[in-house]
Parts: structure tokens; sequence; C-alpha cells
């Protein structure tokens, strides 16, 4: 057994089997080990080959003299022994996840925490840009599970894995491509790629959803206007806040992050992927996202919804306009503004939180002002 400290972690790094044949050696060893003053205790288990009760009588005894307890880097076989006796409810366990490459990959989706990229003809994964993302993945498992079960067309991931430095989630998705490039290829089909994409909407916008089960999209919408409140008047400012806070706590399920990278066709099947923007709310904030990601990002430079979203920018214009179209029929004109509002609203919140370039600023904090001066209500 090896040790390492790093800052206030001890890091000990078992090796081989731990049975009961030698489960009072490893525990002299583990104690002698732990001499020296730390504050977390992390069990590396990468190079563990089997555990049996006695080894895990060890680890529950640790667990409960170090409650931060961590065990990391477990193999399939030794991950499993710890799932079926419960311990993955006692202590902090982390599986050491199969390495995968995705070097010449067609990148298919772009999502606010991870990109989809297109493995083979069976498979798709979906990387994380956060390193320290397992706690997400494993809320859209549940997240997934939950909408598929709802009747929300989506996949489910059958795989968790290590792509660099980086997680990701592996989906079986047969002979897939996204409603953005299978548009691309069969600009004929426009009318139809709309309507699927807004039946999807409709599906979800129809089911219901537990108190609490979903974050608020509206409580979301709220930090970002106190986000650009050092932008606004102090008029403009209470005026928005107002609206926002005459809208209703909706239970109805937002996708958040809607678009037609999103949307993968399966041979003639629709599935929506990119399950980790889940909320509650009002559908119109279903169309933020989707106004942002066709008109929005492209209103001061087309190049960044034509790189991000695979399409023309006149095109995307498009898909918003006959989006709004199919979904809100004669009431289109009367919400366009107000999703407009909401768009600049998180464009503004954006550029102040991550970019901080002039003339973006100045141009969303105008359009917020402007809309923000001329409309009374959200809903």
């Amino acid at each position: 057994m090896e040790k390492y400290k790093n800052g206030n972690t001890m890091i000990l790094f078992l090796k081989g089997r731990i049975s009961s044949q030698n489960a009072k050696e490893v525990d002299a060893e583990i104690n002698l080990a732990l001499q020296d003053d730390f504050g977390q205790l992390v069990l590396n288990f990468k190079e563990v080959e089997y555990i049996s009760s006695a080894g895990l009588r060890i680890i529950l005894r640790l667990a409960k003299k170090y409650p931060s307890l961590k065990c990391v880097a477990l193999s399939l076989e030794v991950y499993d022994v710890f799932e079926m006796t419960g311990f993955t409810s006692l202590v902090s366990v982390e599986k050491e996840y199969r390495q995968l490459s995705i070097d010449g990959c067609e990148c298919i989706g772009k999502g606010a925490k991870g990109d989809v990229y297109k493995l083979d003809e069976e498979t798709i994964v979906k990387v994380y840009k956060d390193p320290d993302s397992l706690e997400t993945i494993f809320q859209e498992k549940e997240l997934s599970k939950a909408a598929f079960v709802a009747g929300i067309p989506t996949p489910i991931s059958f795989d968790i894995v290590k792509v660099g430095e980086l997680y990701g989630t592996v989906f079986e998705m047969l002979n897939a491509q996204s409603f953005a490039s299978y548009l691309l290829h069969n600009p004929d089909e426009f009318e139809t790629v709309v309507q699927k994409s807004v039946d999807i909407l409709h599906t979800i916008h129809s089911l219901p959803v537990e108190e609490g089960l979903l974050p608020s999209i509206k409580q979301m919408y709220l930090e970002k206007i106190e986000d650009i409140q050092s932008v606004l008047s102090s008029k403009i400012y209470e005026k928005l806040k107002s609206m926002f806070m005459l809208i209703p706590d909706s239970l109805k399920v937002i996708h958040g992050d809607f678009h037609l990278k999103n949307i993968m066709m399966e041979k003639d099947e629709a599935m929506l992927i990119d399950m980790d923007t889940l909320s509650a709310g009002e559908p119109i904030f279903e169309f933020v996202p989707i106004y942002t990601a066709y008109v929005g990002h492209g209103e001061l430079d087309p190049s960044i919804v034509e790189e991000y979203m695979g399409i023309p920018y006149d095109l995307a214009k498009k898909v918003c306009e006959q989006t709004l179209i199919d979904y809100f029929g004669q009431e289109k004109e009367n919400v366009l503004k107000k999703i407009q509002l909401l768009s600049y609203v998180r464009l503004l919140s954006r550029e102040i939180r991550k970019k901080h370039r002039e003339e973006y600023l100045s141009y969303y904090t105008e359009k917020v002002t402007i809309l923000t001066e001329n409309i009374e209500t959200i809903l």
C-alpha cells in the first residue's frame, strides 16, 4: 500500500485482494498510514482486484471514524460488491470509468453543459465540460428516466466514461442524426421537421410534474435579473423585476435548451437529448433558448449561430419564426416581444458573467431597456 498527501487530503492506494486471509494486516497497515494529521481520507481502489466482507468491515470502521471518506477508482467487480451490500449508500463511491476517445468524431449537438459526439453508427456520447460533473451526470440520468417514463421521447444512457479528464455518458442511437443536420441535407422537409419539433414541445408541456422535483426556471431568470441590475437604470430594473414576480410558479415541464441540435432523428423517430436543463415553469420560458439559439446569438455576428447550430443564419431564423407560428398560432406576435425580452436578459446576464464585450453589453442593455419600457406584462 502507498500513501500520498495532497494538501489536507490523505490518499491511500490499496492493492491486490482484501479478504479474511489478509484483512488484519491491511487494517494494521492502514492504521499505521493514518498517523499523520489530515482532513479528508480517500481510498484509491484502482489496483484492488477483490474485496470480501472482512475488507468491507475495514471500510465501515473507517467511514464511522472519517465521515467524509471517499472510495474512488473501483473496478466494475469491486463496485458491484459495494452496491450489492449497500455500501454505496453508506460511503461516497466512484467507479473507475473506461477511457474513450472522441478524436475524429462528428459533433452532432451542443449544450450549455456538454457536447454530443457520434461515436459510430450505433452510439453517441455526451461529453460534459465541467471535470467535476459526476453529480450532474447522475442527476441527468435520473431526469432522463423520469422523462422517458412520463412520455418524453428521450434515450437512456447505458454507460459513463472518461474522455480525457472529462466525463461522458454513452447512449445507443442507431443511425441517428440531429434535426439540424437532417434539415440541412433535406431542405424540402422544412415544414415536417419544424412540426415534429413542435409536437415534442406540446408533449413536454402537457406533462405534470410534482412540486420540488424540478428546479424553478422562473427563479433562474430572477437570478439573471440580479446579474444585470448594475447596467440598468433603477426604473427599468424595478419594472423588469416586478413583471417577473407576477409570473405564476407553474409546474409544467420545461426542457430548457430546446433546439434542432438537441433533437435526434433515429430512423423515423424523434428523440430529445440533453435533459440536464429540465425545469418547471411557464412554457414561454421554453422559447427563450429557442429564440436565443436561432436568432439572438447571431444578431451581431451571424457566424455564431451558423457554427453553433450547423445551419445558415437565415434558415435558423426561419426555423424560429415557423416554430412560434406552429406553437402559438395567432398569438405569435403577442408573445414574440416577451420572448425577445427574456432572451436579451439571458444574453446580457451571460455577457456580464463571462464575456464582458463592450459592444455586446451595450447592445443587449439597450434591447432590454426598450422592450421593458414597452411591455406591461410577461404573460
